[in-house]
């Protein structure tokens, strides 16, 4: 039986893991959001409607984005823009350029040598695990023999309960029971290390790992936790713009989307009252979402 491993080639492309997190301008992201359009605002439309003369509904997680609104919500996009700023001491746009360089950094791996390595591990695994357990099989009268022995030495059962006692008194019931397995688990623990000593002078080591594979390894591990901290980076930093907003994470994020379709000029689904608003703002809002994506961090 062989224990099937997964290759290099199985792998997603480190600079596939990479783009999933490297922010985009916000006309791009805009066209990820909803499909654009362009339609003059009717002065005769009803002050709650959108430019069409559908009614805008709010509710408690879509908000009506009112002058106060919006300036809560630069005030939250800023405490974002100092956050992925300054994370881990570097930025987030530091964070991305480390992560670049470590996919650079990736070896060439020899799929044949990988496969050879691959196929050496599995093999060394299953007689491990077979001889092991033909040896257990072989000795369970040996296991029982003993631990009946461990029973019937009253010296060491005695110097036993003393110290299970002693932690006992102590109030320490977790080492009174970790004492009380040690002890009558020992026998069998004798004859298992002496199985696995046999059993891997039977199959061998395990093998070493090549040289350019362990550092191909390497390195992806630190590239792959490199690129889920910026992740993880990039939702604490809205949770933040939101606590600053003064928004539930929800309502931050529904907002959000709705003021970057207004920079991506898709104005419909605001009413006359958030175009005023994000009209005043316009140019502070376009130049925060600028900042955020030089920082390397998504709007």
């Amino acid at each position: 039986m062989r224990y099937p491993m997964l290759t290099r080639a199985a792998l997603v492309p480190a600079a596939v893991m990479l783009a999933l997190a490297a922010p985009v301008p916000a006309h791009a992201q805009f066209g990820k959001l909803i499909k654009k359009a362009k339609h003059a605002v009717t002065s005769s439309a009803p002050a709650d409607a959108d430019a069409d003369g559908t009614p805008v509904k709010f509710d408690d997680t879509t908000l009506e984005l009112t002058n106060a609104r919006v300036v809560a919500m630069i005030a939250g996009l800023q405490a974002k823009l100092r956050f992925v700023s300054t994370a881990d001491g570097i930025g987030v746009a530091a964070m991305n350029e480390r992560a670049q360089t470590l996919e650079q950094q990736l070896p060439t791996v020899d799929p044949k040598e990988e496969n050879a390595y691959n196929t050496a591990v599995s093999d060394q695994k299953f007689c491990m695990e077979k001889t092991l357990d033909t040896l257990s099989r072989a000795h369970e009268g040996d296991q029982r023999a003993a631990t009946m022995a461990m029973a019937m030495d009253r010296t060491r059962m005695m110097a036993m309960m003393q110290q299970v006692q002693a932690a006992m008194q102590r109030g320490d019931t977790a080492e009174a029971r970790r004492l009380q397995l040690e002890q009558m688990g020992a026998p069998a623990r004798a004859i298992a290390q002496k199985d696995s000593a046999e059993a891997k002078q039977r199959c061998g080591p395990v093998p070493a790992k090549p040289a350019d594979l362990a550092r191909f390894d390497s390195l992806n591990t630190a590239h792959e936790q490199l690129i889920e901290r910026i992740r993880a980076v990039q939702s604490e930093a809205d949770s933040v713009a939101a606590a600053r907003s003064g928004m539930t994470r929800e309502q931050f994020d529904i907002a959000k989307e709705r003021v970057l379709s207004n920079l991506g000029r898709y104005r419909h689904g605001l009413n006359k009252t958030e175009l005023a608003a994000l009209d005043a703002h316009h140019d502070e809002l376009d130049k925060l979402s600028g900042a955020l994506y030089r920082q390397g961090a998504s709007w």
